[in-house]
C-alpha cells in the first residue's frame, strides 16, 4: 500500500514533528515522507512562504503520478490537494490557537501566522477526508478556529527507548551534584525559556539542564546547555534531574514533560496540550510563572508515573489507531 506523509522541511534533530513522523512510519513501514526541501526555489514571498511551499508540494503529488492509496498531511501541507485518495489531515495544535497564545500581537509573526498561515491550515482541514488531533485540547481548537470535527489520537511515547535509570548513574557522566532541573525545548518565548531563565535567577543553588535542538550560549552560571542529543540518550538526562519544567505558552500535546514522567521525574507544566485533557500522575500545573518556585520546593523526592504513561500513551495503541484510519 502506497501511503504518503506531507510535511514542512524536517530537521536532523528530532522535535515533535519528527518524533510523530517516525512513529507513523512504524504504523506504515513503507510510508514515503515528502517535505518542502525540493520546492524552495524560486524563493517564495516571506509573507506567504509556507502556503506557497505547501502548494508546490501538493502540485508535485498531483503531477508526479505517485498515485498513493492514502495521504497523511501535517497542518497546512495539503491545502490544495484534490485527489481521489483519502487525505487524513493531522492537527498538532492549530496555528490559529498557537498565535493567539504564544506570539506577541504587535509582531509580524503573529499577523502572518494568525491571518495568513492559519487560513491555509483551515482550508487543509476542511478539504480533508478526515482530521486527527493529538489531544482533546487540539480538537477543541480545531472546532473553534477551523469549524471541523476531528478524531483524537494521542501521540505516543516510546517507553522502550525512554526509560529511567538510577539517578547516581545518570549523573556521573555529566558530573552533576545537588538540586537539578531539566527543560527540553527551544530557547524562545513560545516554549517559555524566559520563565526558565527567571527560575534560574531565583534558584541559584539549582542547576538547570537545558536541552536544545541546537547550540546556544550559557548565559547564567547555573544553566547548563546540552544540544543535539540523540533520542536514545534523552532518558538518561530526565533520570539525572530532580524535576522537569515545561512552561510552554502553547503545546498541542507536549512530548517533553510526558517523556520526563516516563522516567519517573516529577513535572511542573503549564496548563496546555495533553495536560488540559486529563490529570496526569506525577505532574503539577503552574497557572502563572510565579507558581513554579513554590511548586518546585514542594515536590516529592520520588514518583512512580511510568506505569501511567505506559498505559496511557503506548506506541502500540498509536499504531493501531492510525492503521484503523485507512
Amino acid at each position: 500500500m502506497k501511503i504518503l506523509l506531507t510535511n514542512q522541511q524536517t530537521s536532523s534533530v528530532k522535535g515533535g514533528t519528527e518524533i510523530f513522523s517516525s512513529h507513523l512510519k512504524k504504523a506504515f513501514p513503507d510510508l514515503e515522507i515528502i517535505d518542502t526541501r525540493p520546492f524552495r526555489q524560486p524563493k517564495p514571498s516571506p509573507i506567504f512562504k509556507e502556503p506557497i511551499l505547501a502548494k508546490r508540494l501538493g502540485n508535485h503529488i498531483l503531477e508526479s503520478g505517485l498515485a498513493p492509496e492514502a495521504i497523511f498531511t501535517n497542518g497546512m501541507f495539503s491545502w490544495n490537494l484534490k485527489t481521489s485518495a483519502p487525505v487524513i489531515n493531522i492537527q498538532h495544535g492549530t496555528l490559529a490557537a498557537f498565535s493567539e497564545a504564544a506570539l506577541p500581537k504587535t509582531s509580524l509573526a503573529y499577523w502572518r501566522t494568525r491571518y495568513v498561515y492559519a487560513r491555509y491550515e483551515k482550508r487543509a482541514a476542511q478539504n480533508a477526508s478526515l482530521v486527527t488531533s493529538n489531544s482533546h485540547f487540539t480538537a477543541a481548537n480545531v472546532r473553534r478556529h477551523y469549524n471541523c470535527n476531528s478524531t483524537v489520537i494521542h501521540n505516543a511515547i516510546n517507553t522502550d527507548l525512554i526509560r529511567p535509570i538510577p539517578k547516581k548513574r545518570a549523573r556521573k557522566p555529566l558530573s552533576l551534584e545537588g538540586h537539578v532541573g531539566i527543560f527540553v525545548g527551544r530557547p524562545d518565548q513560545t516554549k517559555g525559556f524566559d520563565v526558565v531563565q527567571s527560575l534560574a535567577r531565583s534558584l541559584p543553588e539549582t542547576t538547570f539542564l537545558c536541552v536544545f535542538p541546537f547550540p546556544y550560549p550559557e548565559q547564567l552560571p547555573n544553566i547548563r546547555v546540552l544540544s543535539n542529543i540523540e533520542p536514545k540518550n534523552i532518558g538518561t538526562l530526565y533520570s539525572a534531574a530532580d524535576f522537569c519544567v515545561n512552561p510552554s505558552r502553547f503545546d498541542g500535546f507536549g512530548y517533553a514533560p510526558i517523556e520526563a514522567l516516563a522516567c519517573n521525574t516529577p513535572v511542573i507544566a503549564s496548563n496546555v496540550g495533553v495536560f488540559k485533557d486529563m490529570e496526569i500522575e506525577g505532574s503539577w500545573i503552574a497557572n502563572t510563572p510565579q507558581d513554579y518556585p513554590k511548586l518546585i520546593k514542594n515536590l516529592p523526592e520520588k514518583i512512580t508515573s511510568r506505569p501511567f504513561i505506559r498505559k496511557t500513551f503506548p506506541l502500540k495503541k498509536f499504531i493501531k489507531n492510525y492503521r484503523n484510519m485507512i
